[in-house]
């Protein structure tokens, strides 16, 4: 509490005014050495003290002294009370003598009156001060429910300045839902027009989808029918062209056979491959001429046999590539090529094994050879 609620607090403490709990926790206090609650209790005392000095000397009534005499006469022991009459005893008070001067008043229902003035006093002081803390914090509650009063008026006010802007967004709203609702309704009519146009649009797709599965159905099959067609003309065209090599060589066998001042050179197969054999049958008139060859081994993917010319003066000549026929054997034509002069002619012929297409020199062992004829 603050000094000025210590100081009432303490006042009406010395006025034993305070309820029993109050006086308790005050007791405690002044047990305990609070100098502050002591000395608060010392300025209480002195002012009570003081009290009666402060009042007007007032002689009361008649009506008043006899009751407070009747009082004092109940409380005053039989051997104290004045002998005589209420007239003698108020005589012989009035006259008694105080500090050797003769009092015109009666002494003892004066200071009885001025204590219970007293008591009055402070029980008025100790009123108001209660009253005026009460009234200090009334006033200052009411400062601070004036300030929050302010506060939520000013809130109220901006409560309301934001209503008025939501209403008019409110109403801005509404407007654009209107126009929403319009436009709504407007692409309704218009999703339900595409839908039966879609419907109908659904039906065509469905009829072109059976239509697309049954050219498609024809297509695979025309397909087949061409994948078919291809490979048989593949096996005929092999077999034409097998027939037209076959022809062409027969052909060219032939027009050997009949050429006249043939030479003919025997080739022998080598450790490498000993069973095979060759003929050479060659015409230096018109250098040209045909390889016969047999039981020569059929090759891998990627390789071929090779025929050469070994001249006079030790060149490899090649006479061209050929691959294996039926049996394991073979016929390759031969022309003299240019590489092949007329002052250098072969000497020898030779079989070799060399990657498909040939090479410009012999890259792998002899398997036949033989001396030209």
């Amino acid at each position: 509490m603050t000094g000025d609620e210590r100081r009432i607090t303490m006042l009406l403490y010395a006025a034993d005014m305070l309820d029993a709990a109050e006086a308790e926790a005050i007791r405690r206090l002044l047990d305990a050495g609070s100098p502050e609650h002591l000395a608060d209790l010392a300025e209480a005392r002195a002012t009570l003290a003081h009290l009666p000095l402060l009042l007007a000397e007032q002689k009361p009534s008649h009506e008043a002294d006899t009751r407070l005499m009747e009082r004092v006469r109940r409380t005053v022991p039989p051997t104290l009370r004045l002998a005589g009459d209420g007239e003698a005893a108020e005589s012989l008070r009035e006259a008694a003598p105080v500090g050797g001067v003769p009092r015109s008043r009666p002494l003892p229902w004066l200071w009885a009156l001025g204590g219970a003035v007293a008591a009055g006093m402070v029980a008025v002081v100790a009123t108001w001060g209660v009253m005026s803390l009460r009234l200090d914090q009334s006033h200052r509650a009411i400062a601070t429910l004036q300030a929050a009063l302010g506060d939520q008026v000013d809130e109220v006010q901006r409560l309301q300045t934001r209503l008025v802007s939501q209403g008019s967004r409110v109403r801005e709203l509404e407007q654009e839902t209107g126009r929403s609702r319009l436009l709504v309704q407007s692409l309704e009519g218009r999703v339900e027009q595409q839908g039966v146009q879609l419907a109908s649009l659904t039906m065509q797709a469905g009829e072109a989808r059976t239509a697309l599965a049954d050219v498609e159905a024809t297509l695979v099959k025309a397909r087949d029918e061409l994948g078919s067609a291809r490979t048989q003309l593949a096996a005929t065209q092999r077999e034409a062209e097998q027939a037209a090599e076959a022809v062409a060589v027969a052909t060219r066998k032939s027009e050997l056979l009949d050429e006249r001042g043939l030479r003919v050179a025997s080739l022998a197969g080598t450790d490498a491959l000993p069973d095979a054999w060759g003929r050479v049958l060659w015409d230096p008139q018109t250098r040209r001429g045909g390889l016969f060859a047999g039981n020569l081994t059929p090759l891998p993917p990627g390789r071929e046999y090779q025929f050469w010319y070994v001249t006079e003066s030790g060149q490899k000549v090649s006479g061209g590539t050929f691959t294996l026929g039926a049996g394991g054997e073979a016929f390759l034509p031969l022309t003299a090529p240019d590489a092949l002069a007329q002052d250098d002619p072969a000497k020898l012929y030779a079989i070799t094994r060399e990657p498909a297409g040939g090479s410009p020199q012999p890259t792998g062992d002899i398997l036949v050879a033989g001396e030209a004829g």
